[in-house]
């Protein structure tokens, strides 16, 4: 059996088209111009890409389970502009069928909010009520509010997200999370991605890892019985194999 991952597969208008993640995720219909007119901003991280890789690995394992179960391998093909494009169904399917667009930026409980210190500050209360009442219960300027239900939020998110931006805006980063977090209510600093190293969850659970020469990599998501498998070594050096799988295969290693 064999995996392929294209730009566009091996058919259609786009078949041949060159491209790299930014065209994708143009054409997918993320980079949708903001509503001020400034130009749509470069994504930081490549999705399609990161897609591609993961439907790839999928594809690797159910060309092996089903080669296990009939004896017979296939070709699967892996496009990045489909793999983007699977991903994006709350937003592309309701339209379709006549429905809106799903999404949470209605609910002023879930967007990004300045601090005191010019900080950011990030809340994710995806309709939640309870959420929201115990956000309100963090600060005296928010209680009024704390009985607005999420249909009634939704209406008002625009008056909504003004009182919360004052009301965040008089507190630093620091009092929010500590405010945030004994009420239970899902939040987070927007960092840097340099600082992720030192999140105290990144290291708890050891995604940052280092091979013997001292060099570090993000180890791979899974535990298994609580076993976390990480990387023996460094990637190879192109062909540092060659003469090893010819071997296996039986093939001259030399010409």
């Amino acid at each position: 059996m064999s995996v392929s991952i294209s730009g566009f597969g091996q058919d259609g208008p786009y078949r041949d088209r060159p491209a790299h993640d930014l065209s994708f995720m143009a054409l997918a219909g993320l980079l949708e111009t903001p509503a001020d007119g400034r130009a749509p901003a470069v994504p930081a991280l490549s999705l399609a890409d990161l897609a591609a890789g993961l439907f790839g690995a999928i594809a690797a394992l159910t060309g092996l389970a089903a080669r296990g179960s009939s004896g017979r391998g296939g070709h699967y093909d892996v496009a990045m502009f489909d793999a983007l494009i699977s991903l994006l169904t709350t937003l592309v399917v309701p339209p379709l069928n006549g429905g809106p667009a799903e999404g949470l930026g209605d609910d002023p409980g879930y967007g990004v909010y300045a601090t005191a210190d010019r900080e950011w500050l990030t809340l994710s209360i995806a309709f939640e009520d309870h959420f929201w009442r115990a956000l309100c219960g963090t600060t005296p300027a928010l209680e009024p509010y704390a009985g607005v239900d999420a249909s009634e939020r939704a209406a008002r998110s625009a008056e909504l997200r003004a009182v919360l931006a004052q009301a965040i805006g008089r507190r630093p980063i620091a009092e929010w999370e500590a405010l945030l977090g004994a009420a239970d209510v899902p939040h987070a600093a927007v960092r840097t991605p340099s600082a992720v190293a030192d999140d105290p969850q990144v290291i708890a659970r050891q995604l940052l890892t280092s091979l013997p020469g001292g060099r570090q990599f993000v180890r791979q998501p899974l535990v298994v019985d609580g076993v976390t498998a990480g990387p023996r070594s460094d990637a190879p050096a192109l062909g540092e194999h060659t003469q090893a799988v010819l071997a296996e295969l039986g093939a001259a290693t030399t010409r």
